[in-house]
């Protein structure tokens, strides 16, 4: 029993990996004198908040203001 529930939360790691894979990655730049050198990676998945916008929204607001990529 134990070794099914290895199995089976294995296969949930493993899908939704693939599923990360195989998104659209999106990146902005932080430009000249804003850029601090530090990277952040935003991963989101959820129908109800809307993350295909409010993600990008975001990582520009973060890239623009803040100088991070």
């Amino acid at each position: 029993m134990k070794k099914i529930k290895i199995l089976s939360s294995c296969l949930i790691i493993l899908i939704g990996l693939l599923n990360a894979l195989s998104g659209n990655p999106l990146k902005y730049s932080a430009s000249g004198k804003e850029k601090l050198g530090k990277h952040l990676v935003l991963i989101a998945s959820d129908h109800e908040y809307r993350a295909e916008e409010t993600i990008p929204a975001l990582a520009r607001i973060l890239a623009v203001h803040h100088g991070i990529d």
